[in-house]
This record gives structure tokens, sequence and C-alpha cells, in this order.
């Protein structure tokens, strides 16, 4: 028996039949069930087509319309796992902020699914947050949550921003952004590949889609992008 990494009360793994007939460890969680509700997750039906943004209709909401202004040649379709709710910002303080990188291991099983689930692709590339967040935070949290669910990716950007960090900034200042990324690697070795872009939060997609823009100027020919919440 575990305990939940979040409330740590002791989690009820149930185990059936097949469970006992298999032969293999029993698999034991790591969040409890009253604390897994919380992350409440998008439904395919009742979020945008284009960005996954939860709305009551099915069409394109207006930011994705905006950005296909900006944007008009790039295709790209973003997928997301949960709402970012009071619970998702809560959590997501512990985990990238405060530097409890265990939680990570609440969300793996459902980030593992997603991505087997999603087109498979050359390259899985976590966006990279700059030297200084780094140095002051001691990890990439994108990176930490695909290792967590055993998803091999590549450090295919390098994120060359001095100034203050995205989390820090309004709306209207995200968007006002210049590019902040670069290729780590060769061009050559993405020409005409597929790559699988992620994320922790996807808020004015602006971050993603610098992302998305500086992959698809070097050669890249089909772009995805994922993020935890949305």
């Amino acid at each position: 028996m575990t305990n939940c990494l979040w409330c740590n009360q002791a989690v009820i793994n149930p185990i059936s039949l097949l469970d006992i007939l298999a032969f293999k460890p029993i698999k034991e969680k790591p969040v409890c069930g009253n604390c897994y509700v919380n992350f409440e997750q998008i439904m395919t039906g009742e979020s945008c087509p284009v960005c996954s943004r939860s709305q009551v209709t099915q069409e394109v909401c207006a930011d994705c319309r905006r950005w296909k202004e900006i944007y008009p040649d790039m295709h790209w379709r973003h997928h997301a796992l949960f709402k970012y709710n009071a619970f998702a910002k809560e959590w997501m303080e512990k985990y990238k902020f405060t530097g409890d990188i265990r939680i990570a291991a609440m969300v793996s099983n459902d980030l593992s699914k997603k991505i087997s689930s999603l087109k498979k692709v050359d390259f899985i590339v976590p966006i990279p947050i700059s030297k200084k967040s780094y140095a002051q935070r001691g990890f990439n949290q994108v990176a930490i949550l695909l290792k967590k669910a055993n998803i091999s990716s590549v450090a295919t950007l390098e994120n060359l921003t001095v100034s203050e960090q995205q989390s820090k900034k309004n709306r209207a200042e995200r968007l006002k952004g210049r590019q902040p990324f670069r290729l780590t690697i060769e061009k050559k070795r993405l020409r005409n590949k597929s790559v699988l872009i992620v994320d922790d939060v996807y808020t004015t997609g602006r971050t993603i889609l610098f992302a998305a823009e500086c992959l698809a100027e070097a050669g890249v020919k089909d772009i995805q992008t994922l993020s935890l919440f949305r």
C-alpha cells in the first residue's frame, strides 16, 4: 500500500482476478481517487477543435482564428489533457515552483496514454526553459514530466529568454514577446520530419507557436503540440 503524493492518505489499489492470473507485479497508484478527480479532463466534444480550449461549442475559438491570421501557412493541432482549473494551478505551483517533482507521477500514466494515442512522430520536443529559470529551479518541468511517463524526448530547442518568466507576465505581455528559441541540432536532422512539441500549460499559445515556428522554418513537415493543462 502506498500513500497519495498529494494528500498523503493511503491509496487502496483494487486487485482483479485478471491481475492475479497475470502473475505480474501490481502497479500501485501514486494518487488517491479523491485527489485525482480534481484533474478535470478536457472532453473532445466540448472544446475547440484546434487548441482544446474548453467551451460549449465545437467551433474554432477566437484565439485560434487570430493565430491563423498570423500563421496562415502553419497547420497544427494542439492536444491537452486537463483543464487549468484552481487545483491545476495549485498543483503547478507545488511542482514547478516549490520543486516537488515527485508529484509528476500523479499524471504520468495519463500523459503516456495520451501520447500513445496520437499520431506517431519522429521527435518529441519538450519546451525548454531559460538558463536563468534552470539555475533557479534546477530542472526542466516538461522534461521531468516526460521522463516520469517513460517518454523519450530530444532537446531540440534552446530558450534564449533573459527577461521575466512567462508565468509572471500578463496576457498582453505574453503576446508581444519575441521569438525566444533557436535550434540546438542541425536542420538536416529535422527536414521533412514530424514532431510533437510538449509543454506544461497552454495559456495564450504564444510559447508553443514560437516553438512550432522555429521548427517549421527548419523544415519540419508535420507538427503536433500537447500540454498537460489548457
